[in-house]
């Protein structure tokens, strides 16, 4: 009956009904009927779930919807994020976005929800409790019954942390792709500032390698100049700039300066929450990479020890 709402539990007992060759009361008295019976089964359901989280875990739970305890403007708990904080989505893509979806699946894990919790329970069950949780506020929350309390609380917890890990993901992805689009235009505003294009660079070419055969020993100045000049060739080298091999590696430079300076205290944080796995063997060396940072995350050292295997092949481009 998970997820029924009243008429549709009502067809399907006139269904069942008709199948014993019953007749069935008031359309009144069996919705009557229904309601107890969807009632009854749901509070059975919400105690069995609540039945199922430790007493320890269902104080936190308490606390996380306990408002009470303000003392300017702060709440004095241990808990560091408030339940609004837990049902808010994630903003726009950035690093203080990173932190944030990080720090809340660090406080839900923290809960240490039982994993057969939710055994046996239909997504679609699953799904409409939650978003029954997110539209309630904190105040209606609260003055549940304590096992409807603690039940819905921890479905909201479940989903919540598949969710942020998610949104984790996304937003990872949505970085990378920032990082080097972010690259471009910068190069682009810098090389465009300075940047005039030739055009007939092969009738130039042509007249400046036919100036030079032609005056094998001769001073540029005085031979190349004259055919082509001089700001004509300063043009040409700007443009070579933006649109060929400097031009990448300009790029790469720039990526490179905003990974180091702003966004690589994220990959710490996100190991620290996301176990990352691959069971194709020419992806293990990325995973063995991703294993040895997270080992030494947390410490001081500037350089792995020596006696560690560093994988870099296949992993760390040559340039």
């Amino acid at each position: 009956m998970h997820g029924h709402d009243t008429s549709h539990a009502v067809v399907t007992a006139l269904d069942r009904l008709k199948e014993l060759h019953i007749e069935p009361p008031t359309m009144d008295r069996l919705e009557r009927i229904t309601r107890s019976s969807i009632h009854t089964h749901e509070d059975s359901f919400f105690k069995t779930i609540s039945d199922g989280i430790p007493q320890a875990i269902k104080s936190m739970i308490d606390e996380l919807l306990d408002t009470s305890a303000v003392e300017d403007g702060e709440l004095r708990r241990d808990i560091p994020l408030s339940f609004a904080d837990l049902k808010a989505d994630p903003g726009r893509a950035s690093l203080e976005t990173v932190m944030q979806e990080t720090a809340k699946l660090r406080l839900i894990r923290k809960f240490d929800l039982p994993q057969e919790l939710l055994n046996g329970i239909p997504n679609k069950s699953i799904k409409r409790y939650r978003q029954r949780v997110t539209s309630e506020d904190l105040n209606e929350l609260r003055r549940h019954p304590a096992p409807v309390r603690y039940a819905l609380m921890g479905i909201f917890l479940y989903v919540r942390s598949r969710e942020i890990t998610d949104n984790l993901v996304e937003l990872l992805i949505q970085i990378i792709h920032r990082i080097g689009i972010n690259a471009e235009k910068k190069v682009d505003t810098e090389l465009l500032k300075d940047l005039r294009r030739v055009s007939g660079k092969q009738s130039i070419l042509y007249s400046m390698a036919e100036t030079a055969v032609d005056n094998p020993d001769g001073i540029i100045r005085e031979k190349i100049y004259p055919v082509v000049g001089e700001a004509t060739l300063r043009d040409l080298v700007k443009e070579y700039k933006h649109t060929g091999p400097g031009y990448k590696k300009r790029i790469h430079l720039v990526i490179r300066s905003s990974y180091g300076g702003h966004y690589r205290c994220m990959v710490p944080e996100i190991l620290g929450v996301l176990d990352f796995h691959s069971n194709n063997d020419t992806h293990r060396p990325v995973i063995d990479a991703l294993n040895l940072i997270k080992k030494y995350a947390n410490t001081n050292s500037r350089y792995f020890p020596s006696h560690e295997y560093v994988p870099v092949e296949g992993i760390v481009k040559n340039k």
